[in-house]
């Protein structure tokens, strides 16, 4: 789900450059927006490369923004009047247009190879998810805790070392990972202690 409000945010941002719209007034517009819905948001210069960077959003505001900030406030009528899943993904995969007795190529937007699974789930599942489970809210199918877990995977395995340990001949670290998180569960299910007390010394006089 976050995934897919990056990749959104990102067209969303990189559509209003390209039609000349990335100026400060749509700026400002932006971060008003955003500071309505209470997130906390700003643009500021990177002069050294002569580009614009913002705010990268915590988990929580990405769905504030997702539920509740108004596109209407910086895309024309023509994009947010037929915002739904399937016309967004027609807009996506736009191609490009040859005017007629012309060498003018109006370029398209995006391939279908760049449809990522979770844009997909997005279009051709989500409304589903939500009709049946509407009083959960669009926070219950946030994939955050996946995504942890494999951060915490990673941070476990590779953190002061190389992938596969920087060894040749070893097996997959992706093997060690399940198979340390098996011990794990099995030991959590079976309340078996995955530790053991130091010993005690004890003096005879």
């Amino acid at each position: 789900m976050l995934r897919i409000w990056d990749q959104l945010w990102s067209f969303v941002l990189t559509e209003l450059k390209e039609s000349g719209q990335f100026d400060d007034i749509c700026r400002y517009e932006i971060t008003q927006e955003m500071s309505r819905i209470g997130v906390k948001f700003q643009f500021w210069k990177d002069h050294s490369v002569d580009s614009w960077n913002h705010t990268s959003l915590m988990v929580d505001d990405k769905l504030k923004v997702l539920e509740n900030f108004d596109l209407k406030k910086i895309l024309p009528p023509s994009h947010y009047n037929s915002f739904e899943a399937e016309d967004w993904l027609e807009l996506f995969l736009t191609p490009d247009m040859v005017i007629l007795n012309s060498t003018r190529i109006v370029k398209g937007l995006y391939n279908p190879s760049d449809i990522t699974p979770y844009m997909h789930v997005f279009v051709c599942h989500m409304h589903e998810f939500i009709e049946k489970h509407r009083q959960w809210g669009v926070a219950a199918f946030s994939c955050a805790s996946v995504e942890k877990k494999n951060h915490q995977h990673i941070s476990h395995f590779f953190q002061q070392t190389f992938k596969d340990g920087g060894k040749s001949g070893r097996k997959s670290s992706i093997i060690d990972i399940l198979e340390y998180e098996n011990r794990i569960l099995f030991y959590h299910f079976n309340d078996i202690a995955i530790s053991t007390p130091k010993p005690k010394k004890i003096r005879i006089s």
